[in-house]
């Protein structure tokens, strides 16, 4: 009986088999970068939450110190809230370069909203309201 392909001639693997792994790795592929990209924006959105959290706590510390005064939306180095021996030492930075603002309310008593220059951050976690307020927010 002859053979046409003898066992030892076949040595790699075929085309077809090469392109079917190829095929099965962009399928994979395909599933998992947009889920990874998702993931990391959603840890961005998160951490400048925290930071939003932060100026906010640091800003009740500051109210709590000056009873008779109101909230400050000066976020400068040097300023009231930031710098060495003040409650941020140093302002903190948004991980898409946004900026932070503080929204201190009428005549500076609150309610108190912080705010990135990111949209996507600035929403709370329901997408209904922009900012950060103690009180109102979960996150």
């Amino acid at each position: 009986m002859y053979h046409l392909v003898s066992d030892r001639s076949r040595k790699g693997f075929t085309l077809i088999e090469l392109l079917v792994v190829v095929l099965i790795m962009a399928i994979l592929m395909a599933i998992a970068i947009p889920a990874y990209l998702a993931s990391i924006a959603e840890s961005r959105r998160r951490t400048c939450r925290d930071n939003m959290q932060t100026i906010a706590h640091a800003e009740q510390a500051f109210l709590v110190r000056n009873a008779m005064g109101g909230y400050t939306n000066d976020l400068s180095v040097g300023g009231p809230l930031i710098g060495p021996g003040k409650d941020l030492p140093a302002v903190p930075l948004c991980p898409e370069g946004g900026t932070y603002s503080v929204d201190t309310g009428v005549n500076n008593r609150g309610p108190m909203t912080i705010h990135c220059s990111v949209p996507a951050h600035d929403r709370t976690d329901d997408g209904q309201n922009t900012g950060y307020q103690p009180g109102r927010d979960a996150s």
